[in-house]
């Protein structure tokens, strides 16, 4: 079952252990799948989880696949 659940810049910066700055020079670069909702940026959390899985990261932001093991853990809340 897809995931859709939509993060903000700041969540995304979060999930990927990854700095705004360096997430929206992703977006500016087209490197990092987004949504444009008006002047804001969105992320689907499950093209995220993808997108590291596949090694479209690179090695110039810090995500590493070892950070899924993370990312797949059920949250408590």
């Amino acid at each position: 079952m897809e995931e859709n659940t939509f993060l903000l810049v700041e969540e995304a910066s979060e999930l990927l252990r990854t700095s705004k700055s360096t997430l929206y020079k992703m977006t500016m670069n087209n490197t990092i799948p987004h949504y444009k909702v008006g002047r804001g940026l969105r992320f689907k959390k499950e093209e995220l989880i993808q997108f590291v899985e596949n090694g479209d990261a690179g090695k110039g932001t810090r995500i590493v696949p070892s950070d899924l093991e993370i990312l797949r853990v059920p949250s408590l809340f």
